[in-house]
Formats: structure tokens, sequence, C-alpha cells
């Protein structure tokens, strides 16, 4: 192999495509419990998942758990298994991923909802209070904000829907917060089909340059002696 052709090679090692991975919690069925406490610390090998509440894995479906009034998202698929807050007042989630830096994200977040004062949201009565749920979603790279996405209730057409949010760009971390005017409802909410693409690590082709530059050294020196 001439030294062009190496040297493509290892061009072409440090400019490859990012690892491109989907987490939905379906390797999680059957949960032992509907919901299952997964605590404030949970990983499934790809995303570590924290908040300061005890999270829950929850099976679709389910009225006992995750948001109400059933647990059966609207406009989109979320499989069976979903991973949600501890439906008590606020919410916040934080995702991180290893040492690896993303360039792209996506996910699927239920039941942004709420109503407006005045508004008999769900049947329930009109309620003088602003109860509408505020998520904001920031994507941080070494903890300085890159991004933010907000998202609210009138974002979305009403209970149980899905609402997809996305964001392409470097970072290494997402923050969810989710809360109401007046912090004045529990938050039931469930985040599901998460797609991610890791940015490619050039760290192999470049000891691949250093290693074909060494060589070049040795050889030379061992022509001039």
């Amino acid at each position: 192999m001439n030294k062009l052709s190496i040297l493509t090679c290892a061009f072409a090692l440090t400019a490859t495509t990012g690892f491109a991975a989907t987490v939905d919690f379906e390797d999680e069925a059957p949960l032992s419990s509907d919901p299952l406490s997964v605590g404030t610390m949970f990983s499934n090998g790809i995303i570590d998942f924290s908040s300061t509440e005890n999270m829950q894995l929850v099976v679709v479906g389910e009225p006992t758990s995750g948001f109400v009034p059933d647990d059966m998202p609207v406009g989109g698929d979320f499989g069976e298994i979903f991973l949600t807050g501890d439906f008590d007042g606020d919410t916040n989630m934080n995702l991180t991923f290893g040492a690896h830096t993303l360039d792209f994200i996506s996910f699927d977040i239920a039941d942004i909802d709420g109503d407006e004062p005045g508004q008999d949201f769900g049947g329930v009565g009109v309620d003088p209070t602003d109860n509408d749920e505020v998520f904001t979603f920031e994507f941080l790279l070494d903890g300085i904000l890159q991004g933010s996405v907000v998202v609210d209730a009138s974002d979305v057409d009403g209970d149980g829907e899905i609402a997809t949010i996305s964001y392409a760009g470097l970072f290494d971390e997402v923050s969810i917060v989710g809360t109401t005017n007046g912090h004045t409802r529990n938050i039931g909410w469930g985040i599901d089909n998460i797609n991610t693409n890791q940015v490619p690590v050039p760290a192999a082709g470049l000891l691949l340059l250093a290693g074909i530059g060494g060589l070049g050294a040795l050889r030379r020196r061992k022509k001039a002696a």
C-alpha cells in the first residue's frame, strides 16, 4: 500500500459518521411492578438519566401511574414502557451520554397540558388559575448552554398528546424542566423514543497518522545511516 493510500485510510477514520442509537425502554419489559421505581439515577447502558425526583418506568395504558388519565399517549407510538418522574409537583430530568458528544437528538414527550385561567380543560370545570405546563429543554456542552426548546400546553392539541423534541448541534447533556405558573399542578409526563447520533471520536485516526509519521521518520534515519 503506498503512502497516499495509507493517508487516505487514516483520513477516512477521522471522518467517519457518528454512532446512532435509539432508546425506547422496551428491553425493560416486563416490569416487576407498575410503576417500577428506578430512583434518582438510572442507566440503560447508552444514556444516563438523573433527577431530583424518584424516576419511574411505567406501562402504557395503566391508570395507576404516570400521567393522567390513563397513560395512553395520543398521536404517536410510546411502545409498552416509558420513563417518567414521580408525578409530584414540578419535574426535572437530565440526560448524559458517558464521555460522548452528540450532534443530534430527538425524543417524544407525552402530556404537556394544562389550562389557562377560565378555561375548562378536559371537562373538569373552569379553573381560575393558570395551570399550563411549560417544559424547557436545554442542550449543554461542558456545562455551557448551546440551545434550548420551550414547549407549553398551547403547542399541543390536548391531554396525552405527544410532542417530538429535536435538536441539532454539539452537546453532551440534555436538561429537562417541567413546571406550571405558580407551581400549582402535579406534572405527569413521559419520555420515550430517544434517537441520538454521537460525534465520531477522531483519536484513532490521529493516532494512526502519528504512527505513519513515526515510521516514515524511522525509515529516513535508516536510509541516512
